[in-house]
């Protein structure tokens, strides 16, 4: 099987988080945009958040980071069959330092610093320091630890879905709020809030956008791929069913939460904590 992140990317998954669009929506709204920010996204995936947000601030100045050359053809796709190829600027992490140093307003992440891991998630995170201006806004979301799961029940879980799926499930680090809340301080950020998910405290906007509309049917055109791909069936297939053997059922082990962080004045990088 490719990995997990290759097979979405294939499949056009978006939202792919806990909670899904509900908690981008919750996100976004944590955001605070006014119409005229610099905005990156950090690890945009297939790029339907990226579509959200421009076709809601059409004057904000949008730029997405993406590792996965898988994910980012996929992005690509989306953003030209909405009608915004020339309106949101996609970068692969390797030309990164083309964004200048303290020139950014805002830095969202949904569900990508979790599977990062020592040094790669301490340079990640100086990086998003790095570019915000004074007092810039970061928002995260991810799903991280409950504080029950012992360290051997992490370890075990992300070598399951490391050798099925290609990625951890969440790092050793982001083990619970107020855990995780303190790496991020140590990287200069304070933090402003934080928010855990829950069913009955998101919901949908009662309207959306035309692009927001295509976007969705962009998605669905790759789900029905499921219909007469015969391989990417027996993947899907299969991937379900490892991760039914992953977890005890009924057994909660994470949590989604949205932390909102703000760049202290003093733009001090962190030592090696992690």
């Amino acid at each position: 099987m490719s990995s997990y992140i290759d097979f979405s990317s294939k499949m056009r998954v978006d939202f792919f988080h806990a909670y899904g669009e509900k908690a981008t929506e919750t996100l976004i709204n944590k955001l605070n945009i006014c119409g005229q920010e610099k905005i990156v996204e950090y690890g945009y995936g297939t790029g339907a958040t990226l579509v959200k947000l421009k076709s809601r601030y059409p004057s904000i100045e949008l730029v997405g980071i993406e590792l996965s050359h898988d994910m980012a053809k996929t992005a690509s796709e989306r953003i030209r069959f909405c009608g915004l190829n020339d309106k949101i600027k996609l970068l692969h992490t390797s030309n990164k330092e083309t964004i200048k140093k303290n020139s950014i307003d805002i830095v969202y992440v949904e569900s990508v610093l979790a599977i990062l891991q020592g040094s790669i998630l301490h340079d990640t995170i100086n990086y998003l320091n790095s570019i915000l201006k004074k007092n810039g806004i970061l928002v995260i979301n991810e799903s991280i630890w409950l504080k029950s799961i012992t360290t051997k029940q992490i370890e075990s879980i992300n070598k399951r879905c490391k050798d099925n799926f290609g990625d951890i499930q969440c790092n050793i680090y982001f083990n619970s709020i107020h855990p995780t809340i303190k790496i991020f301080e140590s990287f200069d950020f304070k933090n402003l809030s934080y928010e855990r998910l829950r069913n009955n405290n998101l919901s949908l906007p009662v309207t959306i956008t035309f692009k927001e509309k295509i976007s969705k049917l962009f998605t669905l055109l790759g789900k029905l791929k499921l219909i007469y791909n015969l391989k990417l069936k027996k993947e899907n297939k299969n991937y379900n069913t490892e991760m039914s053997k992953i977890y005890e059922p009924g057994k909660e082990y994470l949590t989604g939460v949205i932390m909102t962080f703000k760049k202290n004045n003093q733009s001090i990088y962190s030592k090696e904590l992690l």
